[in-house]
C-alpha cells in the first residue's frame, strides 16, 4: 500500500476564481496586507497501485485545458511564487464527499473498485504572497475566512518550512478502536431541565417536543426484555435529527393562520410548500412542456436549447449541516445535490461548489463510455460551456 499524493491547480495563465474570492475577503474584510492567493486541490490517493497508474489517475482528474496536475509535490517557486501555504483538509471521522467521489473515479479509471482499506482523501492548499504577515496572521486568516474548523483541520506552513520538510501528508485516518460512550437521559424532570437537555444536547427541540418524547418514553413498554432503561442520548439525537427543519420541514408543513392586514380577510392553510411552491409549479408543469423532472429527489431539470439541471430546494442548511450533512463545510447545503444533478449531464464546475469538482468530473467522463452518442454530445457540449467557470 502506498500513498500517492496528486495535485491539480489552475495554470498560470488562467484567472484562480477561488484563490481571487479569497484574497477580495481578506483584503475586504479583514483588511489584511495579502498580494496574491493561488490554489491547488490535493488528493492523497492511498491504495495498491504502481506510480504509473498513479500518473494515469492524475492525468484523468485533471482539466487539461484549464489545469495543470503533479503527481507528488510541487516545489516552492516552480509554478507559483508564496511565501505562505495554508492547508486545509477534513478532520478524521468527517465525510469527505470530494474524497468519496474520487474514489469512485480512481476504481473507473484503473479499472477496479478499491479495496477496503484503500482510499482517496481530499484538500486544498492556500498559496499567499504576503511578506509581512506573520505564521500567527496567517493561522487568523485561515480560521476566519478558509476553514471551518469544526470539520476541518488547519496547517499553516511558511516557504522555508515547505523547502525543508516539504508538505505534509493529508490523511486523516480514524486510529481509534473503542466504541463511544453511550449515556443514559433522565427525562423525569421539570421543563426547565428539560429545554436545558436540548439546549446542552443541541437538540434544537422546543418544550412541546421535549414533553412528547418524554411521554413517549414513559410509555414504552418491553425496553427492558432488550436491556434498556432510561432512554439514551443516541435515541434523543436520532429523534432530534428526524424532528430537524432540515428533515421534517415543521415550517413548511405547519398549519397557517393568514391574516390580510389591508382586507381584513382571514385565511388557514396547511403547508406553505404543498399550498404555494408545489401547486404553483405544478400547475405551469401542465401548460408547458419544457419541464422535464420536478419534485424528485430535491430537484428540478428544464429543457432549453440543451438540457440542463437547475436546483430548487425548499431549504438549504440546518442546524447539522456543518458536522453532520451530507453538504459538510464551506459552501456545504445544496453544493453535493446539484453535483449529483449535473454530473448526469455534464462537468459541472462553479465557485458555489467551492471548485472542488475534478473528481466529479473525471468520473462523469469515465462512467459516460459505452453510452449512446447523442446524450455524450449534450454533455461535452455542455462541458464546453461551463469549462471556463472555475
Amino acid at each position: 500500500m502506498m500513498d500517492h499524493r496528486i495535485e491539480i491547480a489552475v495554470k498560470p495563465e488562467w484567472h484562480d476564481a477561488r484563490g481571487e474570492a479569497a484574497l477580495k475577503k481578506m483584503t475586504d474584510f479583514l483588511h489584511e496586507n495579502v498580494v496574491s492567493v493561488r490554489t491547488r486541490d490535493v488528493f492523497t490517493v492511498s491504495a495498491d497501485i504502481d506510480r504509473a497508474q498513479a500518473e494515469k489517475i492524475a492525468k484523468e482528474l485533471a482539466n487539461p485545458v484549464l489545469q495543470y496536475y503533479k503527481l507528488g509535490e510541487t516545489a516552492p517557486g516552480e509554478v507559483f511564487d508564496f511565501d505562505w501555504v495554508v492547508a486545509v483538509g477534513y478532520r478524521p471521522g468527517v465525510t469527505d464527499n470530494v474524497g468519496r467521489t474520487a474514489r469512485e473515479a480512481v476504481g473507473d479509471i484503473i479499472g477496479r473498485k478499491l479495496n477496503r482499506g484503500e482510499d482517496v482523501y481530499s484538500s486544498i492548499e492556500y498559496l499567499f504572497q504576503a511578506p509581512g504577515l506573520t505564521a500567527e496572521q496567517v493561522a487568523g486568516i485561515a480560521r476566519g475566512i478558509l476553514a471551518n474548523e469544526l470539520i476541518e483541520t488547519v496547517r499553516v506552513l511558511s516557504r522555508a518550512e515547505v523547502e525543508k520538510n516539504g508538505m505534509p501528508l493529508n490523511k486523516p485516518v480514524v486510529n481509534g478502536t473503542g466504541g463511544g460512550e453511550v449515556r443514559l437521559v433522565d427525562l423525569e424532570v421539570s421543563d426547565e431541565k428539560l429545554m436545558e437537555i436540548s439546549h446542552k444536547g443541541t437538540l434544537a427541540l422546543s418544550l412541546e417536543e421535549m414533553k412528547s418524547i418524554q411521554n413517549y418514553f414513559r410509555n414504552a413498554k418491553d425496553r427492558a426484555k432488550f436491556g434498556l432503561d432510561k432512554p439514551t442520548d443516541v435515541e434523543l439525537e436520532i429523534l432530534a435529527q428526524t424532528w430537524s427543519e432540515h428533515c421534517k420541514h415543521k415550517i413548511f408543513s405547519a398549519e397557517v393562520e393568514y391574516l390580510d392586514r389591508t382586507t381584513g380577510k382571514k385565511e388557514t392553510f396547511t403547508s406553505l410548500y404543498k399550498t404555494f411552491i408545489q401547486k404553483g409549479t405544478k400547475e405551469i408543469a401542465k401548460k408547458v412542456d419544457w419541464l422535464v423532472s420536478v419534485f424528485t429527489d430535491n430537484a428540478g431539470v428544464a429543457q432549453q436549447s440543451l438540457r440542463a439541471g437547475s436546483l430548487r430546494r425548499s431549504h438549504d442548511r440546518d442546524r447539522r449541516s456543518e458536522p453532520r450533512s451530507a453538504g459538510n463545510g464551506p459552501g456545504s447545503g445544496s453544493a453535493h445535490q446539484c453535483m449529483g444533478l449535473l454530473s448526469w449531464f455534464a462537468v459541472y464546475r462553479s465557485e458555489g461548489c467551492a471548485g472542488r469538482t475534478s473528481a466529479s468530473a473525471a468520473s462523469a467522463r469515465r462512467r459516460s463510455q459505452g453510452r449512446d452518442r447523442r446524450r455524450q454530445s449534450e454533455r461535452h457540449s455542455l462541458r464546453n460551456r461551463l469549462g471556463a467557470v472555475r
